[in-house]
């Protein structure tokens, strides 16, 4: 029986550090920065490299369905605002992260992250 427990004990503790182990994996900002690339009907628009940027500042995405005002700062970006119905895109809040991409449906607007080294997706 104390056997039993002991094991449980170990598999539970070893289970803890995993999870913490991958969730800081998956939050630590990358070595080779993050880009932020927004793309308008699959056509990249502007990119940044979210690690360079010294103030925070906003920009405005036009496209031929509406307007998106971008926040963009050190390591992370949003949609201020947008014209389009329901603003959706605006309650999304930030992201560093490719896990969330921001989308703005009827602006046909996506905000991607990926890796500046080798344009690979940032996990």
């Amino acid at each position: 029986m104390v056997r039993q427990r002991v094991w449980i004990v170990i598999v539970a503790a070893l289970a803890a550090v995993a999870v913490v182990a991958a969730v800081l994996l998956w939050c630590l900002p990358r070595r080779g920065g993050a880009v932020a690339t927004v793309y308008v009907d699959g056509v990249e628009v502007y990119s940044v490299d979210l690690a360079q940027i010294d103030a925070p500042y906003e920009k405005v995405i036009t496209t031929p369905y509406g307007n998106n005002t971008l926040a963009f700062e050190k390591g992370r970006v949003r949609v201020v605002s947008a014209d389009c119905e329901g603003a959706d895109c605006v309650h999304q809040g930030w992201t560093s992260s490719s896990g969330r991409p921001l989308v703005c449906l009827p602006h046909r607007l996506v905000v991607r992250i990926t890796d500046r080294d080798d344009n690979a997706v940032v996990q």
